[in-house]
């Protein structure tokens, strides 16, 4: 080894592993950035903003050596006449012709951290699989956002929104009944004197409902509110609508009701007595195949009206036009929404 060589690492070394304290106050304290060489300081005295600036806790790395690595010291750009530095307690200090190469002592760099890669996001288009779109959903979802751009309400929202639909080939309208119809939940029942159940249909509802009575387009509505629960004096599925829009005045009716709770036909006596071959799909499929059954019309047009996104979303993977209803109020031509993609994130 070469007297210079032995040297500078006689030199080096206590500079590394010494503490910060035992750092002469001569030494140049120099900003570090990453990916950027430490320019050159003069040692001459700081003013008070550079003091504060530059002043670093003996106890406590600075960011900028947190961001450069730590204490370690970072060797020079090959093909460079950059000096090394070596950093003590927070401070790097410049030790011309030092050389950085360690590998004989055994010293290596630690390895660098690279980033995960972020998969896709869950309940989008690409991970809800093959779908079946119907051609209509941009120009329903144009025609809902200008509705909305333009302020309508009311009895001209309603008109707006029937012509919408019935550009689209809908003939006929398929609508949950709890946050939909209603601006509550029932929980799939109630008492006949359950007024703030009975008479909480939607003012919004009450005008849709009115437009398609005078443009002679059937109303359904499709429920997990079971039939079977019509017992201990509550009320469920189809006696529960037309007690909701007796008590709400409403001045239209509904053409037919389809209650049923999926869970409660899961085994094979519940669902063969109902002609499924399975468990009965937890959404409201099985409901519009027996709207689609009585009407004597195709699915393709019969809109789904629902505030669960996942019925919405599902119905329009086969095929369908759904509308979620947002809000959580029920029904409001403020806050509809087209579903254009098999996605559970609404945008």
């Amino acid at each position: 080894m070469s007297l210079v060589r032995l040297f500078s690492l006689t030199l080096a070394v206590p500079l590394l592993f010494s503490s910060p304290p035992s750092l002469p106050l001569s030494f140049l304290c120099l900003a570090s950035e990453p990916g950027k060489p430490p320019e050159a300081v003069s040692a001459g005295p700081k003013t008070g903003s550079e003091e504060k600036t530059r002043s670093v806790s003996p106890h406590r790395p600075s960011d900028t050596t947190l961001q450069s690595g730590g204490a370690n010291p970072r060797p020079p750009s090959a093909g460079t006449s950059e000096q090394p530095t070596v950093g003590v307690g927070g401070a790097r200090a410049r030790i011309p012709g030092l050389s950085l190469d360690f590998s004989g002592l055994g010293v290596s760099a630690p390895p660098l951290t690279k980033k995960k890669k972020k998969g896709p996001k869950l309940f989008t288009e690409e991970t809800m699989g093959p779908w079946k779109k119907h051609p209509c959903l941009q120009q329903l979802d144009q025609a809902v956002q200008s509705i909305q751009a333009k302020g309508l309400a009311g009895k001209e929202a309603a008109k707006a929104f029937a012509d919408a639909i019935i550009a689209c080939g809908i003939r006929v309208v398929a609508s949950d009944y709890d946050r939909t119809a209603i601006s509550h939940h029932s929980g799939g029942s109630a008492l006949p004197t359950d007024k703030h159940i009975l008479q909480s249909l939607t003012r919004d509802f009450h005008w849709l409902g009115e437009e398609l009575e005078r443009r002679g387009i059937p109303l359904y509505f499709v429920t997990f509110s079971d039939r079977g629960e019509n017992r201990d004096g509550r009320i469920a599925a189809g006696p529960l609508v037309e007690a909701t829009l007796k008590a709400s005045d409403a001045k239209f009716g509904a053409r037919g009701v389809f209650g049923f709770f999926p869970p409660l036909y899961s085994d094979p006596d519940e669902y063969q007595a109902l002609g499924l071959t399975g468990p009965m799909p937890m959404d409201k499929s099985f409901h519009v195949k027996q709207v689609s059954k009585v009407s004597g019309v195709p699915e393709e047009q019969i809109l789904l009206l629902d505030d669960d996104v996942t019925n919405c979303v599902k119905y329009c993977k086969s095929g369908g036009i759904a509308v979620h209803v947002g809000g959580h109020d029920g029904f409001d031509f403020r806050h509809l929404h087209v579903v254009t993609k098999p996605a559970l994130v609404m945008h």
